[in-house]
């Protein structure tokens, strides 16, 4: 089997999906720990951060339910490029498959 190149833009959009899969772990486990963090309500920055955003933004939605949004939106991006490329592939090497068999009778 050979070797494809990626192109630039399938290498962009799985960059995309990673920093969204990245941003998503990390709201996540800032939510956890926030949650888990072992001081005073009044000095827990990380939960003093999840009012803000809930106040500011009018959803009540903690840390973890945007980690876990942003988690989906970059699986599925991945997922959705994977797709597009791997049927891109498919369809090259049927093309050549047929092409040699018309070549080789």
């Amino acid at each position: 089997m050979k070797k494809r190149k990626i192109s630039k833009a399938e290498k962009t959009f799985y960059a995309i999906a990673l920093g969204f899969i990245v941003i998503g772990l990390v709201l996540a486990i800032f939510g956890i720990i926030g949650d888990h963090l072992n001081v005073p309500a009044a000095d827990n920055w990380i939960i003093s951060v999840e009012d803000a955003l809930m106040t500011g933004l009018k959803i009540p939605f903690d840390l973890r339910v945007w980690g876990t949004i942003f988690l989906f939106v970059g699986v599925t991006i991945g997922l959705i490029d994977l797709l597009k490329y791997a049927k891109k592939e498919d369809v090259e090497a049927d093309k050549a498959l047929r092409r040699a068999q018309r070549l080789g009778q």
